[in-house]
């Protein structure tokens, strides 16, 4: 039996009964900057060797930036495919998986032998719910989207926030647990 989730599953796990017979492998939340290798890994390894595709999104494309007033060259990331994917599944390991898992499927059922970001893109519209013009794998402003509320429209914010103000409390942003 696997189990996953939610914070009260370590202290039921810390139950007599369970702590002699459990293993335990902790997925801690993944960090857009530290690690992309680890995604990278996860994302060939499921592509190229559990599927036999080819992955056709690049990965690791820097551009070059001359400074004028130094006339020193030097690198800047451009390829956010990787962070992208990262903030699309709010950092947590197991969601990345499954997404990948998704797209993959996609390119299957499209009976092409790689995958793309258009991929990426329709599997994270299927699991969000989001606008097009809201979807982090093609958004410019992709890093200020929130995944978590990817399905809300402009009607449902104004129907949370006069809801909360009818009822006498102070709007907050959905998802934010008042303090």
């Amino acid at each position: 039996m696997i189990l996953a989730g939610v914070a009260p599953l370590a202290s039921f796990l810390a139950r007599k009964q369970l702590y002699n017979r459990r293993t335990v492998v902790p997925f801690d939340t993944l960090d857009a900057d530290g690690t992309t290798d680890l995604v990278k890994s996860i994302l060939e390894t499921i592509v190229q060797e559990h599927a036999r595709m080819e992955i056709r999104i690049k990965l690791d494309d820097t551009v070059e930036e001359v400074d004028e007033e130094t006339t020193k060259t030097r690198q800047r990331e451009k390829g956010t495919f990787l962070k992208r994917l990262i903030h699309a599944c709010d950092a947590e390991f197991g969601s990345v998986v499954q997404m990948i898992r998704a797209a993959v499927e996609l390119a299957i059922y499209a009976d092409r032998d790689h995958v793309t970001i258009d991929d990426f893109a329709k599997t994270y519209a299927s699991f969000s719910g989001c606008r097009p013009s809201k979807n982090i794998f093609t958004a410019a402003n992709w890093e200020e989207l929130d995944p978590a509320t990817a399905l809300l429209r402009d009607d449902d914010r104004v129907w949370e926030a006069e809801r909360l103000r009818s009822k006498g409390k102070n709007a907050t942003r959905y998802g934010v647990r008042p303090q």
